[in-house]
C-alpha cells in the first residue's frame, strides 16, 4: 500500500471516529481544554445570568447537535439529560425551549470566531496525525505548539518566496519533536472564577457612573 493509500484511509477511520464521538462532551472538553480555553473566555458575553445552558455548554451542543446525522434539538436535549442521570446529576428537562432559547443568545461573534478557531485546531491536529503516521509514533508524542509554530513559519516562508514546497519535509519537522509522557501535565478542567461581593451590572457604564457620584456605591452583598 502507498503512503498516499495509507494517509487516505487513516483520515476516513479518523474522521469516522470523531463523528461517532461527537458528543456535548467532547466539544466542551476541547472548549475548555489548554489549547482554546483562553480565547473562549475572552469571547464571552461580559455579563450574562447563570442559566440553565451556560454560553460554553449551549455552544458544545450546538457544535455536537451539527455534526450529529439525526440534527434535531430533541436529540442533543435528550443526549444530554440521559449523561446527567447517569452521571448521578438532577437530568436537565427534556422540553427543547430552554436549550432553544440560549442558543439563540449564543454571541454572533463567539460562534464565527470559535468555528474558525477550531478549523485551525483541526488543522494542526490533522498535521500532527500525518507526521506521525509517516513517523510511525503516535500522534499524542508529538508537540501541539511545536507543530503551531511550524506551521505558521512554513506558511510564512513558503508564501513569501512564492514556490511549491515538498510538504512531507514539514511532516519530518513536526515528527522530530517528541514529548513522551510528561508527569505532572493534567489540569483540572474547572473555571476557578470566584463569585464576587458585588450586584450584576443591569445598566450602561455610563448611567451607572452617574448613579455612584449622586448617591455613591451600593453596599456590597453578604457571601
Amino acid at each position: 500500500m502507498t503512503t498516499n493509500n495509507k494517509l487516505a484511509r487513516y483520515k476516513q477511520q479518523r474522521m469516522r471516529s470523531l463523528v461517532g464521538k461527537s458528543d456535548s462532551y467532547s466539544f466542551f472538553n476541547l472548549l475548555t481544554g489548554p489549547e482554546m480555553f483562553t480565547k473562549v473566555e475572552e469571547l464571552l458575553p461580559e455579563l450574562y445570568r447563570e442559566r440553565q445552558f451556560p454560553p460554553t455548554e449551549t455552544l458544545s451542543m450546538f457544535l455536537a447537535q451539527a455534526m450529529n446525522e439525526d440534527s434535531s434539538c430533541q436529540k442533543i436535549i435528550n443526549e444530554v439529560a440521559v449523561k446527567q442521570a447517569v452521571g448521578g446529576l438532577t437530568p436537565c428537562s427534556t422540553h427543547t425551549g430552554g436549550y432553544c432559547q440560549a442558543r439563540q443568545r449564543l454571541p454572533l461573534d463567539m460562534v464565527s470566531t470559535l468555528t474558525r478557531y477550531l478549523l485551525a485546531y483541526n488543522l494542526i491536529r490533522l498535521l500532527m496525525a500525518q507526521s506521525a503516521l509517516l513517523a510511525d509514533v503516535l500522534p499524542r508524542e508529538l508537540s501541539f505548539k511545536h507543530t503551531v509554530q511550524l506551521w505558521l513559519a512554513w506558511n510564512q516562508q513558503t508564501q513569501a518566496i512564492e514556490v511549491y514546497a515538498d510538504v512531507g519535509i514539514l511532516f519530518a519537522l513536526i515528527a522530530q519533536n517528541i514529548v513522551g509522557n510528561r508527569p505532572g501535565r493534567i489540569e483540572p478542567r474547572a473555571v476557578k472564577r470566584r463569585p464576587k461581593p458585588f450586584s450584576l451590572l443591569m445598566v450602561s457604564r455610563a448611567l451607572a457612573r452617574d448613579r455612584v457620584r449622586k448617591h455613591g456605591h451600593l453596599k456590597k452583598i453578604k457571601a
